[in-house]
């Protein structure tokens, strides 16, 4: 897996953890990805897309309230599909 090897070379690399992320969620493996999304925030904490699948895959586990306050930074940041989900965790909770 060459994001694999991209963390390995350079650990402090966001999109590395991040691409990693996406195959292991992409595999049905949520929670691995969940880890490795959280370890492309700490990388990078401005990373909007791994703050909006961080989120994704949360709330599809049902998990509202932990995926609310990665899809209101994704939206701050600009990414516009978060306000959607933003809408859907609201309600959720509430």
């Amino acid at each position: 897996m060459e994001y694999a090897e991209a963390v390995r070379l350079d650990p402090g690399l966001a999109d590395g953890y991040y691409g990693l992320a996406i195959c292991l969620e992409a595999k049905g493996k949520p929670e691995e990805a969940i880890d490795l999304y959280r370890e492309a925030l700490e990388r990078n904490p401005s990373h909007e897309a791994a703050h909006y699948n961080l989120g994704y895959a949360l709330a599809s586990m049902g998990r509202f309230r932990d995926a609310l306050p990665h899809f209101q930074k994704a939206s701050r940041l600009g990414l516009a599909d978060a306000t959607q989900w933003l809408s859907i965790c609201k309600e959720r909770i509430n």
